[in-house]
């Protein structure tokens, strides 16, 4: 898909498009052209234009405005096509005690490889992989600035690879690239001495590599792996993706063999080129404070929880080991507590001699969620080391900035951007320590909080290829993708396999690719994922019992246990349904579009017949989530909305004004108040001090968002202090309180719909989002007693701007209306 975002003020008329195999062929577009009317800003490449392998297009656009102005070429881009799996000559490498599957190795593989070139390279790619983790550099430089790659995938099926521009970091004369591998989530073992979630044992560490180097004077040059390239045991004695590190400084330097072979690419899962950006150090943190705590352990603070890795300067000191220990929260002693994250976790450096200079000590096979460390060692030394925290996230561009007058609100939100960022890996994670499993009902929930802060496009159109793999022959879409354990048989309220089959969480195969075609116009997303629609779709119907589901977690988290179960899950089959429909009308599938309508219907008749007493006007259980369920199907008659709207707030006054629903309840209850108009009432609820909820949260020090309502005082289950799940509240935050949407039925944000909710204590507030049609920003402020808002919109927006009684329509530039409170 080609996109670009337009300057000036005028709207396109016409759009032109050119490709060529290099910049000064644009004008010849000797690859491919097209001419494109009306108002549009992107265009997919042909489906029938198939490129090669190492194939370089050069691409760029021009409009003719509806005023007769032509505009200038846009500046080229550049996109390249990777290895196809025939392309791949290299060899699976490994040291040779690593080729059995009971290791005789002490430490990790690591690799070197020399090579001359004779002149200075005018292009060079390095693609490369490996199992579990590896980091690969060039000339002492780190690939990419990347960790832990290749990232998550069932790697039965694929192996994530990358492919990386390595010219600048090549030179004439001898150059050479080293790797280390990690175990990752290839080789999880059971360490006695470690937490860990689950044991899996898909590979032993093995690393593949290609160089393609195109040399000044138009010779090529591929370095492969093989037998040619060294192998040594690394300093990493042992890598654990859940409970930590082991480095150990060696006595000597270690001594290199002859790497062994283990086989062609073909032999294995083929490379599957990445599309989710490399993960990153994006901050360094220094230390805000520190203490010793009663036990007499040196115990810093990082100020607000993250995920990252420690970065340490241990001084000269005798043999012996130093510990790292990371955790969110602290006993009552003062010392680390690890109830939250799995326990034990710590990352250790061991020196086998005295050592005469400082030692940096950096692991870099995993990572940890944590706002505390405490430094513990066999001697007095761990009161001299110096300790900073790398933050690690996916490096995915920042699109969206909030801001209000109010400083809870601001609170609130940095904590959900920083639950989001420490989950924010090569899938997105429920959390970064306990589990880094890819739970994949967030994705959808959550999926205006994650696309207004950052361009997760590609991100996750990968996650859904992650879903796809997981799919079962049935049709059953578990729970996490990738699927790292199989959680049949956890059982949950009576359901002996909830943790695994829950159409909440399933329907993330149909309502994710709706969000990204509705918020990208990315239509592969829909075609790409419609087999494994029908399938699950086939799934639901099937389990069903006359037009209902009874299965699955219920209302996750809640504090009001009464939903029936059976309401939850039939929420979620027909919102599946409605998903469905959408997705097989855009595709033009007319008779899946009838078949699902038809189930669609029938479920919802059958879910009021279930659900709704006539005789006590109560839906279901009578609780906030069971009302907010109902309202947000359209499933309350206009005879019976006042009565159920005064039941609903009934709920709410009797549970002492403070939000009970659960994960699926949430978003149905800020959508049901919202279009009551029941903001302030919404406002008031999540600044509720005295029992569970946001406000809570904040009160009781979390510096991101938690997995339960209950903050750091939650069950041990959901115990997690760095979750995102319940971020929904941040898309009421920039879409209603800032007031800026996308209209109903618009695609990639072509048409917008600001209407901001002036909340009582709240001066004034803005919103800015670089979407896919370019930068939206919303600003609103109260002044005496007018208000003035102002929408800033790019070429080819267009909208509607609604504040109080006033109400006009806007188009490109700046758009000001003023009116009395």
């Amino acid at each position: 898909m080609l996109s670009w975002k337009l300057n000036g003020s005028g709207r396109p008329q016409r759009t032109e498009v050119v490709a060529a195999t290099s910049p000064e062929l644009l004008s010849h577009s000797d690859i491919w052209s097209t001419a494109l009317d009306g108002d549009v800003s992107w265009v997919n490449w042909p489906s029938d234009l198939e490129l090669s392998a190492r194939a370089n297009v050069w691409w760029s656009a021009r409009v003719l405005s509806t005023d007769g102005v032509q505009g200038d070429w846009a500046i080229p881009a550049l996109f390249e096509i990777a290895l196809a799996p025939d392309d791949w000559t290299s060899q699976w490498i490994t040291h040779p005690d690593w080729t059995t599957s009971a290791p005789v190795a002490t430490s990790l593989p690591a690799f070197s490889r020399s090579f001359f070139l004779g002149t200075a390279p005018a292009k060079a790619r390095l693609y490369v992989t490996g199992l579990g983790v590896q980091e690969t550099f060039v000339n002492g430089e780190r690939i990419g600035g990347a960790y832990l790659e290749p990232g998550y995938a069932d790697y039965s099926i694929r192996v994530p690879a990358m492919a990386w521009d390595v010219t600048p970091l090549l030179r004439e004369g001898e150059n050479v690239i080293t790797a280390s591998l990690g175990t990752g989530t290839s080789w999880v073992g059971r360490d006695p001495a470690r937490y860990t979630k689950l044991e899996q044992t898909i590979s032993l560490p093995r690393y593949l590599a290609q160089l393609e180097v195109e040399l000044e004077d138009g010779t090529a040059q591929i370095i492969t792996t093989d037998d040619s390239w060294s192998a040594w045991l690394s300093p990493v004695v042992s890598s654990h993706w859940y409970g930590g590190e082991d480095l150990r400084e060696p006595d000597t330097p270690p001594e290199p063999v002859a790497a062994v072979q283990l086989g062609a690419v073909t032999e294995f899962p083929p490379p599957w080129f990445t599309t989710s950006a490399p993960v990153r150090v994006v901050e360094l943190r220094s230390p805000v404070s520190e203490h010793v705590s009663k036990s007499g352990t040196r115990v810093i603070d990082f100020g607000t929880n993250i995920a990252g890795q420690v970065r340490a300067i241990i001084p000269p000191s005798e043999a012996g080991s130093v510990k790292f220990w990371p955790s969110e929260l602290l006993n009552d002693h003062g010392d680390v507590d690890q109830t939250s994250t799995g326990t034990p976790i710590f990352d250790r450096l061991t020196r086998a001699s005295s050592g005469a200079q400082s030692t940096q000590f950096r692991p870099s096979m995993s990572y940890h969620g944590f706002r505390y460390v405490a430094v513990t060692s066999d001697s007095d030394i761990a009161q001299g080391v110096e300790i900073c925290a790398a933050v690690l996230r996916a490096d995915l561009p920042v699109v969206g900035h909030t801001t209000t007058s109010d400083p809870f609100l601001n609170k609130l939100h940095d904590m959900i951007d920083r639950a989001v960022q420490g989950n924010m890996f090569s899938v997105f994670t429920d959390c970064p320590h306990r589990e880094k499993l890819g739970w994949v009902e967030q994705l959808y929930l959550c999926f205006d909080v994650l696309a207004r802060s950052y361009d997760v496009s590609a991100h996750l159109r990968q996650s859904l290829t992650h879903i796809r793999d997981a799919q079962l022959p049935s049709g059953l879409i578990p729970s996490i993708a990738p699927e790292m354990i199989d959680f049949s048989g956890d059982a949950w309220n009576g359901d002996p396999n909830a943790f695994r089959d829950d159409p909440n969480w399933s329907g993330v195969i149909a309502h994710l690719p709706w969000r990204l075609y509705e918020t990208y116009a990315d239509e592969r997303a829909l075609s790409e994922n419609w087999d494994a629609i029908v399938k699950h779709v086939a799934y639901l119907d099937g389990r069903s019992v006359d037009g209902l589901l009874d299965y699955g977690l219920g209302d996750w988290v809640t504090t009001d246990a009464t939903t029936p179960r059976s309401m939850v899950a039939t929420y979620g089959y027909i919102t599946t349904l409605e998903a469905a429909v959408k997705v097989a009308h855009t595709l033009g599938e007319r008779d899946a579009a009838t078949r699902f309508t038809t189930s669609l219907e029938y479920s919802r008749g059958k879910f009021r017949d279930a659900f709704w007493s006539a005789d006590s006007q109560i839906w279901g259980s009578g609780s906030q989530a069971s009302f907010a369920l109902a309202f947000d199907l359209g499933l309350v008659d206009p005879d019976e909305e006042a009565a159920t709207w005064d039941a609903l707030l009934a709920s709410i006054n009797e549970a002492r004004d403070l939000i009970t629903v659960g994960e699926i309840g949430l978003p149905a209850l800020l959508r049901t108040l919202t279009s009551h108009n029941a903001d302030d009432l919404i406002n008031m609820l999540i600044r509720q001090e005295h029992g569970p909820g946001y406000a809570h949260q904040v009160a009781s020090g979390a510096t991101a968002l938690t997995e339960s309502w209950q903050g750091p005082e939650g069950p041990a289950a959901q115990g997690s202090q760095n979750h995102f799940m319940l971020g929904i509240i941040d898309d009421w935050l920039t879409g209603t309180v800032c007031g800026l949407r996308q209209q109903a039925g618009s695609i990639g944000w072509r048409r917008v719909a600001i209407a901001p909710k002036l909340l009582q204590g709240v001066d004034w507030a803005r919103t800015s989002f670089s979407s896919p049609t370019g930068e939206i920003s919303v600003a609103w402020q109260r002044n005496a007693r007018l208000v003035t808002v102002t929408a800033t919109l790019p070429p080819g927006v267009s909208g509607s701007l609604a504040v109080k009684d006033t109400f006009m329509e806007i188009g490109t530039g700046v758009n000001s209306i003023t009116v009395e409170e």
